[in-house]
Parts: C-alpha cells; sequence; structure tokens
C-alpha cells in the first residue's frame, strides 16, 4: 500500500502498482470511487505493462483536505503524482470523473501522455444537469430539493451503505453487479468513506467545469467508449465531445452501463491493450498544416530562411 506526498498541496496519495513492464498504464477512478474499480484490470496486466492506479483527494486512502476538489486542481495532483514518480510518458485511463481529469490532464501536461482513453467519461461540455434530474439517479432518495440545498444536506449526511448499495447497482446495465459479493462490498466501503468535502465539491465541479474550447489542442491518440445503457453521461454530449477531438475512436457498448471496466472485465481488457498496442511506440500525431503555419517556430523558421535569400 504505497503513498506519495504531493509537492503542490502537500497532501499524500495512496496508489496501487502492479508490474514493472516498459508500457507505463495511469488509472484514474471516478466518484464514489477508489483504486479498486480498476482490480479486474490489474490482476490480468500483460507482463510488458507496469500499471498505477492512485486515488483523488478525499477518496479512499488519501488524504482528505477541505478544499481543491475541482477538476483543474486534480489534474494539478496527478501532474505532481507523476513527476515525484519519474514516470516516463504513459498511456492515461481515466472512467467518469475521472475522464474529465484526465482530459485536463492531457491538455494541461501533454508531454506526459502517449495516448487517452476516456470511459465513461464526464464530457468535455461538463454535467449541468447535476444540478437537478440526475441527483435522483445517483442518490434514490424522496424529495430531493435544488441543488444548493441538497449540497448542504449532503455535507452533514452519514453516506448510508443501503443508499450506495442501490446508487452503485444503479450503474450498471440491468444490475450487473452482485451485491453479496465481496468485491462489490468493497466497493460500497470505499465510497461510503468519501470525504463529505469530496462528494460536494466534486458534484459542483463537474456542474461547472468545461473545456470544450480547448479540444483542438489535443494532439494524442484518445479512446471514447461508451455503454449504450449508461444513465449517468449523456450520450448526444459525448457523440459533441467526439467530434471536436481531433484524433479520437469511439466506441459504443450497447450492453454496458456506467462501469464498463466493471461490467465486463475480459471485453474491457482487451479493447484498452489493443488501443495501447497500437499507440505504444506511435510519435506524436503531426500537427495540422493551419496549426505549423501559426507557431513561433514557423515563424522563426520562415524568418531565419528568408534572411539567407536575402545574403
Amino acid at each position: 500500500m504505497p503513498f506519495i506526498r504531493l509537492p503542490s498541496s502537500g497532501i499524500t496519495t495512496h496508489y496501487e502498482c502492479v508490474g514493472q513492464g516498459k508500457t507505463v498504464l495511469v488509472l484514474v477512478h471516478g466518484n464514489f470511487a477508489s483504486w479498486r474499480w480498476w482490480q479486474p484490470l490489474l490482476k490480468n496486466l500483460p507482463e510488458h505493462y507496469t500499471a498505477y492506479a492512485p486515488e483523488l483527494r478525499g477518496c479512499g486512502d488519501s488524504d482528505r483536505p477541505n478544499s481543491g476538489y475541482t477538476v483543474e486542481q486534480l489534474a494539478v495532483d496527478l501532474y505532481d503524482f507523476a513527476r515525484m514518480l519519474n514516470l516516463p510518458p504513459f498511456h492515461l485511463v481515466g472512467h467518469s470523473l475521472g475522464g474529465a481529469v484526465s482530459l485536463q490532464f492531457s491538455l494541461d501536461y501533454p508531454d506526459f501522455i502517449h495516448s487517452l482513453s476516456l470511459i465513461s467519461s464526464a464530457p468535455a461540455e461538463g454535467m449541468s444537469h447535476l444540478q437537478s434530474d440526475q441527483m435522483s439517479a445517483l442518490f434514490p432518495l424522496p424529495n430531493l430539493m435544488a441543488s444548493t440545498e441538497f449540497h448542504t444536506i449532503l455535507r452533514n449526511l452519514e453516506l448510508n451503505r443501503a443508499i450506495l448499495r442501490r446508487s452503485l447497482k444503479h450503474m450498471s446495465a440491468n444490475g450487473h453487479f452482485n451485491q453479496e459479493q465481496e468485491d462489490f462490498l468493497a466497493l460500497v466501503d470505499d465510497a461510503a468513506r468519501m470525504s463529505p468535502d469530496a462528494v460536494v465539491g466534486f458534484l459542483e465541479t463537474l456542474t461547472h467545469w468545461s473545456i470544450n474550447e480547448r479540444l483542438q489542442e489535443l494532439n494524442k491518440p484518445t479512446l471514447v467508449l461508451y455503454g449504450g445503457k449508461d444513465t449517468i453521461v449523456d450520450k448526444a454530449a459525448t457523440l459533441r465531445m467526439v467530434e471536436n477531438l481531433p484524433h479520437s475512436e469511439f466506441v459504443q457498448w450497447d450492453y454496458a452501463g456506467h462501469a464498463p471496466q466493471l461490467e465486463h472485465p475480459d471485453a474491457f481488457k482487451q479493447l484498452i491493450c489493443n488501443f495501447i498496442q497500437h499507440h505504444d511506440t506511435a510519435e506524436d500525431i503531426a500537427p495540422s498544416p493551419e496549426a505549423l503555419k501559426n507557431s513561433s517556430f514557423y515563424h522563426w523558421l520562415k524568418l531565419f530562411f528568408q534572411g539567407l535569400y536575402k545574403k
């Protein structure tokens, strides 16, 4: 159970690490989650992989500060994590909220990654519907009120396991999770000990975060996996994100819900490994001629050769 102290914030992050291969994989979990959401993949990782599964602040065994629960800050935490471990360029995989964090990280620190995989990810335009109707899907409580009042309740609510069991089961297609299995109960336990500040902060940041205007900057191969029976992430918003990602590949599993890595672990492993294998040694995709013409290097090069010809 390794831990690492992040220099920017001073918080301590727990992470799991599996393998000693040259292909490095970083897995970022979502809301109400922990590293265990990647456990089926970690148990069956090919030998040439090394996988890291950090736990976001406020989750699992990581520190629980009273602030910093924004997508932008979580991306900084991930940057500190990668830098402190001196990770080589890696393949980044993010689920749900972790997808938003991974997308933000890929745009802010593109030199750190080879590829990006977004799994049931919060779309780039954010999830403003969390202010109202989606709350009833995440928390089947009676008479849910407006977002602000509901968030106040959450701060004072000790999330009980009965609510969390129903909520986690609701995420999967056809109630795929067996609620009596030990692995599922461990997911419930991890969700139950999540920091109340994180519960509120994560919902608030997903409501207001949007990065649509920067998608064209992403010059990395990107896989977008969507579950056809996902009741949390809007498909239309996901497709709008895919349309604006220059080098994206969209895959829809009609039989999956919001947690395809847990619902169909073997198929998920095959999909991710095939995508990574295809892009493991590939160089960054060349920028478009228009982007190149707008670059400062192009301008300098043009002036340089103009000077040569004048001589």
